[in-house]
């Protein structure tokens, strides 16, 4: 739990001051957690319109919402897929100042390097 408020706390801190709101548009992209120049990771996220493909899952999003102090942050809902199981859940994603993606659900947080 203190690993998501902290990833939450670096989230703010990746805002540039003195920012206006911002669109809640995640750029298309490929990411990566660890190293972007291995060909397979599974601490990657591809980013495709409002859909995140991930190393064994994927998920649809919707429904994105501003989170008020918190500067192209946007929380999304989720329709997940993967390994023969669905689920529902919410992420709250951030396109950070370097590029990159920082990204958070109930049970997991990263910052994920911008790869293309």
């Amino acid at each position: 739990m203190m690993r998501l408020f902290g990833i939450l706390f670096i989230c703010t801190l990746c805002a540039p001051m003195g920012a206006g709101a911002q669109s809640t548009v995640i750029a298309d992209g490929i990411y990566d957690a660890y190293d972007c120049s291995v060909r397979i990771s599974d601490q990657r996220i591809e980013v495709t319109g409002n859909h995140l493909a991930f190393y064994e899952s994927s998920c649809d999003i919707t429904n994105p919402q501003s989170i008020p102090g918190l500067e192209r942050t946007t929380i999304y809902d989720a329709a997940c897929q993967g390994e023969g199981e669905t689920w529902s859940t919410r992420f709250i994603l951030m396109q950070t100042h370097d590029g990159g993606l920082a990204s958070m659900d109930e049970i997991w947080g990263d910052h994920y390097e911008r790869c293309n």
